[in-house]
């Protein structure tokens, strides 16, 4: 499924279509998420076990929709090669988890996704940072390093995956609650508010009160 993702901004690529590679990519993450060898890890990722025991509840095309929100899921943090770049807290793997099939496939997952990461950000640093979860400035870094590099960062990219947004308020909260009781207006208008909150976290500023990005489910 993600290995045709590894070029999500190819020269003369609509930005449909960059949509539905972003969607597909964000989809395994959700399926890595969920998955039944990961359900004792508890959080996971640096998502707490209340958002995962919601996911793992969803319908199929409920994780779809989830999936087609307009940035990736996922992030890097710190991201490979730049360890300056976030400080924030992360909640790492028990060794014991780090030998399991599953985590086998969080490694792959990961070492795609930074490859993916790297191209598009030869090709589009601006998008890279909108979309992908790192600054403008990493993005242009980013686009300097060689295949080599690369090849050496992958090693560490399992380890440094982690949700994005996972220590936004209520960010994952409300996408799940959304999917499940919000019109297909307000999960529009949801997935459109995700955007000025991907500049926010990319620019540093303190986050945008949850109210002001999320239009919620009438009770």
């Amino acid at each position: 499924m993600f290995q045709k993702s590894l070029d999500i901004n190819p020269e003369g690529i609509a930005p449909d279509a960059i949509t539905a590679e972003i969607a597909e990519i964000n989809y395994e993450f959700l399926h890595l998420l969920i998955h039944p060898d990961a359900h004792d890890a508890r959080p996971l990722l640096g998502l707490g076990s209340g958002v995962l025991t919601a996911l793992e509840l969803l319908e199929p095309e409920e994780l779809r929709r989830i999936a087609g929100v307009p940035l990736l899921l996922a992030e890097f943090s710190p991201f490979p090669g730049f360890a300056e770049v976030r400080d924030d807290a992360r909640l790492g793997l028990l060794p014991s988890r780090q030998e399991s099939p599953w985590f086998a496939e969080l490694n792959q997952f990961a070492n795609r996704l930074l490859t993916c990461i790297w191209q598009t950000s030869r090709r589009d640093p601006m998008m890279t940072s909108l979309l992908m979860g790192v600054s403008r400035a990493t993005a242009c870094q980013l686009a300097a390093f060689g295949f080599s590099s690369i090849s050496q960062y992958s090693v560490q990219a399992g380890n440094l995956l982690q949700v994005r947004m996972g220590r936004h308020p209520r960010f994952w909260a409300d996408l799940v609650r959304l999917v499940r009781t919000g019109s297909d207006y307000q999960q529009a208008v949801s997935r459109l508010a995700l955007i000025p909150l991907s500049v926010t976290e990319n620019s540093g500023r303190a986050p945008v009160v949850a109210d002001q990005l999320y239009a919620h489910p009438r009770r």
